[in-house]
């Protein structure tokens, strides 16, 4: 998902007590709305082939990345990354089983 790296990016400066520089922080988020739409928009078109309990998953996901819960950045962000997280682990379950396939070892 192209949103990992605005948190990772983030994330690693806080880490490095350094902050990114305006033009960063503006391109990563503009990064990070197209790639929202970009789902929103592939999600619509292609209803169809994902299951109710998919499009759930995603509709929760996108509910928690929209939901600030602190006004501290590093931990917004440690927070919607693990969102991210849970939720792609949740999408790779839910998709195999919509499909009949079992688990592989590199997909944890």
């Amino acid at each position: 998902m192209p949103t990992q790296p605005l948190f990772d990016k983030h994330i690693e400066s806080e880490e490095q007590g350094r902050e990114l520089s305006k033009d960063d922080v503006a391109r990563l988020t503009e990064d990070y709305q197209k790639a929202g739409a970009d789902l929103k928009r592939r999600v619509a078109k292609e209803t169809w082939l994902i299951s109710d309990d998919f499009r759930s998953r995603l509709r929760a996901l996108e509910e928690a990345l929209s939901q600030r819960t602190t006004t501290y950045w590093p931990e917004f962000l440690e927070t919607s990354s693990s969102a991210l997280n849970s939720a792609v682990d949740d999408l790779r379950r839910i998709a195999r089983s919509d499909l009949s396939i079992g688990a592989r070892r590199f997909y944890r």
